[in-house]
C-alpha cells in the first residue's frame, strides 16, 4: 500500500483564518474603545460609612439577574462625587467584572446613584 501524498498541509490556524475572513466579509473592524466609551472604576480606596451613604458596587454585586444591593458597602457623598469623575454610571451602562474571569455582565436599566471599583467592574456606554 502506498502512502497517501497531500498537495499541502492545512493547519488548524488555515482553517480558523479563512473561517474567520468568511465570517467577517462585508464587516468594517473596529475596536471596542473606538466603538464605546471603555472605563475603569475608582482606583482609590474609600473609607467606608455605615448609614446614609452612596453605594459601592464591586463584582460581588453582580450577579445573573442584575445588581445585588442586598450586601453593599456604603460612601460617603464626597468620595461618590469624587470617583463619579472618573467613571460615573449611567443608564444603559454594561458592567463585568475585570478581575479573573467576565461574570455577571449587568446592564444598568433605571438611574443609577452608585459608583464602582476599578479591580472589580468595567463600564461601557455606546459613545
Amino acid at each position: 500500500m502506498q502512502p497517501l501524498h497531500y498537495p499541502q498541509t492545512i493547519t488548524m490556524s488555515k482553517v480558523m483564518n479563512d473561517t474567520i475572513n468568511d465570517l467577517l466579509k462585508g464587516w468594517e473592524l473596529s475596536t471596542l474603545n473606538k466603538e464605546f466609551d471603555v472605563r475603569d472604576g475608582t482606583h482609590e480606596s474609600p473609607q467606608y460609612i455605615h448609614e446614609g451613604g452612596y453605594p459601592f458596587i464591586t463584582s460581588k454585586n453582580l450577579k445573573n439577574h442584575g445588581i445585588d444591593f442586598t450586601d453593599i458597602k456604603l460612601i460617603s457623598e464626597e468620595d461618590y462625587v469624587n470617583f463619579n469623575r472618573r467613571s460615573k454610571v449611567d443608564r444603559g451602562d454594561l458592567l463585568f467584572a475585570m478581575i479573573g474571569t467576565i461574570e455577571n455582565p449587568t446592564i444598568v436599566d433605571f438611574e443609577p446613584a452608585f459608583t464602582i471599583k476599578n479591580d472589580h467592574s468595567h463600564k461601557s456606554s455606546v459613545g
